[in-house]
């Protein structure tokens, strides 16, 4: 039995192992960066819209309270350039807490090949305004 070639098969095999592991390092790297821009923008409009304070209520009452609409749009604004990305803005029944959490669904190069061509990335973040006396 002869072992001429063997050593070209062994260097094949790990080729393509590391080929495949380079490609998924890829992807898992992409999602990686997608989700930590999606944080990103969820901190932004989450910030955004705690700026709305209520204007007429602090005059009145010194009583910290969310103009919801203005803190939707402006919670809002932050993704006007961007229709990949799906907001949801929620506020607490505290009327001080806005919640906004975000999603985009990225493609894939090597998952796609196992069935999972689209995930979905996902971020959340929560602020509320606080007084500085």
């Amino acid at each position: 039995m002869t072992e001429r070639g063997s050593i070209t098969f062994w260097v094949l095999g790990l080729s393509f192992a590391l080929m495949t592991l380079g490609v998924l390092s890829v992807d898992l790297w992409q999602l990686i960066g997608d989700r930590r821009e999606l944080v990103s923008l969820a901190d932004a409009s989450a910030t955004a819209a705690a700026s709305a304070v209520d204007e007429s209520q602090w005059r009145i009452s010194q009583h910290l309270a969310l103009d919801r609409e203005e803190a939707r749009r402006r919670a809002l604004a932050v993704f006007e350039d961007r229709s990949d990305v799906h907001p949801v803005i929620e506020f607490d029944a505290d009327g001080v807490t806005v919640r906004v959490s975000v999603t985009r669904t990225v493609r894939t190069a090597l998952l796609g090949l196992a069935g999972r061509d689209l995930v979905t990335v996902g971020a959340a973040s929560e602020a509320k305004p606080t007084r500085h006396d």
